[in-house]
This record gives structure tokens, sequence and C-alpha cells, in this order.
């Protein structure tokens, strides 16, 4: 059993340890690494569609799946394509929609401070500056690409860091045992 628990942690420890590259990536340059995880996606797409398309040439049924096949083939590469060609375009996207949604949120609060200050509630002004902090952030997320994948890429060194120590205090016992 001692074994079984062993091998566990050192498979936790082993994916703990690539999502710390990948974190280390992520706060490094995380544009250049999504970019690059687009141009990979689009790639197997593409190779996908022409696997599908070859599949149909060298067929010799002329059946209705067969020629699906063929279709398929052709979306598949053209996604791909796409893809690649709008990969930083999808991402500023995402990061346009988020930075909006906080903001609209955070106005939403301010609004809500203010309420609260009307209602004799005495942590009204708390509840601003958080509101107002929470605005800043949502301008930063739109204006600063790149800003919500350096913060999941500390998000992901502070767990690995956290699951490889846990892992290896679990470790520990479990020898003792």
């Amino acid at each position: 059993m001692r074994n079984f628990f062993k091998k566990a942690s050192y498979l936790s420890i082993s994916s703990s340890l690539l999502f710390l590259v990948l974190g280390i990536l992520l706060i490094l340059n995380p544009i250049e690494l999504v970019r690059t995880i687009f141009y990979i996606i689009g790639g197997i797409f593409i190779i996908i569609g022409i696997a599908k398309i070859v599949s149909y040439s060298f067929s010799k049924d002329s059946n209705e799946f067969n020629n699906y096949k063929f279709m398929y083939g052709i979306m598949y590469s053209i996604f791909g394509l796409f893809v690649i060609i709008f990969g930083g375009a999808i991402l500023s996207f995402i990061s346009v929609i988020i930075g909006i949604w906080i903001i609209i949120n955070a106005i939403g609060r301010i609004n809500l401070s203010f309420r609260l200050k009307d209602s004799g509630v005495k942590s009204w002004l708390l509840s601003l500056v958080i509101a107002i902090l929470i605005l800043i952030a949502g301008i930063y997320v739109l204006f600063v690409p790149g800003t919500l994948l350096t913060t999941l890429g500390i998000v992901l060194v502070v767990y690995s860091i956290m699951d490889i120590i846990e892992n290896i205090i679990f470790m520990i016992h479990v020898s003792k045992m």
C-alpha cells in the first residue's frame, strides 16, 4: 500500500512540476505562449482535415459517409487556418470582454456603495474603495494584453509549489508508516 501512495505522490509531483513550468512561462511571456498554443491547435486541425481529405481520396466507396469525410476535412482545415491566423485576435477579444465585464461590475458596486451611504451603513467607504480598485483592475485588464494570462501563471506557480510541498510532507509520513 505504501508503494501505491509513493507512486501517486510522484505522479502528483510530476504534474505539479509541469504546471509550475507552464505558470512560469505564462508569467514570463503570456502572449507568445498562447500564440504558440493557437499555432499547435490550428496545426492539429489542419492535419486532421488533410487526413480526412486524403482518406476520402483513397477510398473506393462512394457512399454518403465518405462524402462527409471530404466535407469535414475541408472544414477542419479552414478552422485550423482560422485559429492560426486569428488566434491573437481571439485572445484580445476575450480580454476585452472580461475587462468590460469587470468594469460594469465595478460601476454597479460603486452605485451600491452610495446606496449604502444613503442608508446610513458605516462601511460604505470601504465598499467604495474596493469598488474603485475593481474598476481600476477592469481598466487594466482591458488595456494591458496578457494580464489575465499572467495572473493565471501566478496562480499555477503558487498552486504547484503548495502541491509539491504537500506531497513531500505526505511522502515523509507514508514512509514512516
